[in-house]
């Protein structure tokens, strides 16, 4: 289970590098103002990654106190 896991935070993070190696970034001629700027692949995927980081570290916390 917990093999699992690492296993899918460590594509998470892989698939969020590649995905922001494709993003263009900021267009020439300044910042977009805030709200007009979406949240990319890539950030989904690194706060999907944190998710499972932290349901990891909280079951290995746990089992270690068993």
């Amino acid at each position: 289970m917990i093999h699992k896991m690492l296993m899918i935070v460590g594509l998470c993070i892989s698939i969020s590098v590649t995905a922001q190696s494709d993003d263009p970034g900021i267009p020439p001629g300044g910042d977009p103002d805030i709200n007009e700027v979406p949240l990319d692949h890539s950030v989904w995927f690194l706060l999907i990654a944190g998710s499972f980081y932290g349901l990891y570290k909280v079951n290995r916390i746990e089992d270690n106190k068993a």
